[in-house]
């Protein structure tokens, strides 16, 4: 697999009109490292948004279990991405 390991995200959420309602969007994919892990996840989650905006179809990778995806996003809620977490996945 090129050197990567597959990793997770979790990313805190919260509503943007209800500061009580919060939760975590996870992602999952591989990468080399924690840095890489949590750019990927950041990566996707924009270009899902950007697609969601301009009323397009979110990208929907070839390989699911692999690679990174933005699926089921919430445009009224908030990622905190200043406090997401990465964890290697040990398989």
């Amino acid at each position: 697999m090129n050197g990567e390991d597959m990793w997770e995200v979790d990313v805190p959420i919260e509503h943007r009109e209800d500061k009580n309602r919060t939760g975590i969007h996870v992602f999952t994919g591989l990468a080399q490292n924690k840095n890489d892990a949590l750019a990927s996840a950041r990566r996707v989650y924009d270009e899902a948004r950007a697609h969601q905006q301009e009323g397009r179809d979110i990208p929907f990778p070839e390989q699911l279990r692999w690679d990174w995806a933005a699926r089921g996003t919430r445009p009224d809620w908030e990622l905190r991405w200043e406090r997401a977490k990465a964890q290697q996945i040990l398989t």
